[in-house]
């Protein structure tokens, strides 16, 4: 009988966090950790709970280190695994895979000391342009930053001008200067400690990347979405908040979720739902692990088993992983369409 789970958050937390330990997908979880020593990879947990947002997951994170479940970590980062990816791309972009990877591995990485404080400092930068823009009445503050942030990046300082301007109609030039000059100070600092921070983790997004090789998307352009994974983990990660979840399981869940979003978006002629396609590569993967364990393909029965769906879900999920081609695609040696 699965045991009865410790509910570690105050009253005022979201409601949506009793629900989901409420849930049939997170009693999955506890029955998966109780048959493997109170264990579980933390892939699992964002797998068996496909819908759950950032926040949500790093509380459950910390349920279940609360309720004596260990987590296996993503950050398994060494330079051999990296050397060891193979790459079946053609040779000239092989060549650029290979030269990328030599120089991400040259990175150091964070001691735990050092992502706590650079994590604190992005937060404090960040809620310091959030206050100043509430402070001068500047509309709907948290769409104004991100708008500033994008023109910042985008050197347009121009630009973040008009976006301040536009948000606050009728404000004094000599204090949109003032305000424009604290930002853009504060935006530089939040830069730097942003690419320190993303350098540092870049072999993390290439380890999950590799995952999904062969599933319709080059291996680079699963690289490229799994940094603007990142990137959304290193902005939202709070340490003060979701203390006791490492950060590169935190920023695990964002470079998955914009892998598989790209996939869905960009490799398939006919796009599925998020569930299904999460689904989907659960199965992928699952089938995968069984064929290695056993030297022969899953049965259908295996499968149903190992997910812990019915039969007839399995058939339904080979069909769907099964995408339509154009009818403008040859085929045979006579290089006909359909």
């Amino acid at each position: 009988m699965t045991k009865k789970v410790k509910k570690i958050f105050p009253n005022n937390k979201k409601q949506s966090i009793a629900s989901i330990i409420a849930s049939p997908e997170f009693r999955r979880i506890l029955e998966y950790s109780e048959k493997n020593n109170n264990r579980i990879p933390s892939y699992l947990v964002s797998e068996f709970l496909p819908s759950i947002d950032a926040i949500d997951f790093g509380e459950i994170i910390l349920v279940l280190k609360k309720n004596n479940i260990a987590i296996i970590e993503e950050d398994d980062d060494s330079d051999d695994e990296l050397n060891n990816i193979e790459i079946n791309e053609n040779p000239f972009l092989s060549d650029l895979i290979k030269i990328y990877l030599k120089e991400i591995s040259e990175f150091p990485l964070l001691t735990p000391e050092k992502e706590k404080s650079w994590s604190e400092e992005i937060q404090n930068y960040k809620n310091k342009i959030l206050r100043l823009l509430e402070k001068n009445k500047i509309d709907e503050p948290k769409q104004v930053f991100e708008d500033i942030k994008e023109a910042f990046f985008k050197r347009d300082i121009d630009e973040l001008s008009k976006i301040i301007s536009s948000a606050r109609p009728n404000i004094k030039p000599e204090k949109l200067e003032i305000i424009i000059n604290d930002i853009k100070n504060w935006l530089k600092k939040f830069s730097e400690i942003r690419q320190g921070f993303a350098e540092a983790n870049l072999r993390l997004v290439v380890k999950i990347a590799k995952k999904y090789l062969n599933q319709g998307l080059p291996f680079l352009d699963l690289i490229n979405e799994g940094n603007i994974g990142l990137l959304n983990a290193i902005e939202k990660y709070d340490n003060n908040h979701i203390s006791g979840c490492k950060f590169s399981t935190y920023a695990g869940w964002w470079i998955k979720q914009t892998v598989r979003r790209a996939l869905i978006d960009k490799s398939r002629n006919i796009r599925l739902p998020v569930h299904i396609a999460d689904m989907l590569h659960r199965y992928k993967r699952i089938f995968e692990q069984i064929t290695a364990d056993k030297g022969r393909s899953p049965s259908e029965k295996e499968l149903a088993m190992a997910m812990g769906i019915t039969v007839d879900k399995i058939k339904e999920l080979i069909m769907v992983s099964q995408d339509a081609g154009s009818l403008d695609n040859t085929t045979g040696d006579e290089q006909n369409s359909v």
